[in-house]
């Protein structure tokens, strides 16, 4: 499957991630439950270590 923008699958799961650790913080927030805050600042570090990983992996493949 061809992504559109030329966006990786690793980094549009990254960025999938991100999304959903921001609606946790929508949902803590509306209702009233700190542990979706932690719940979503993991997602948003797991999606973050992946659109860094599929980065670099882009340009290893890249400069060869």
């Amino acid at each position: 499957m061809k992504l559109p923008y030329n966006i990786s699958a690793g980094t549009l799961s990254g960025i999938l991630f991100v999304a959903g650790g921001l609606s946790f913080f929508v949902a803590a927030t509306i209702g009233e439950q700190a542990a979706f805050y932690a719940v979503g600042v993991v997602f948003i570090v797991i999606g973050l270590a992946h659109v860094k990983r599929a980065r670099a992996s882009a340009a290893d493949s890249g400069s060869k």
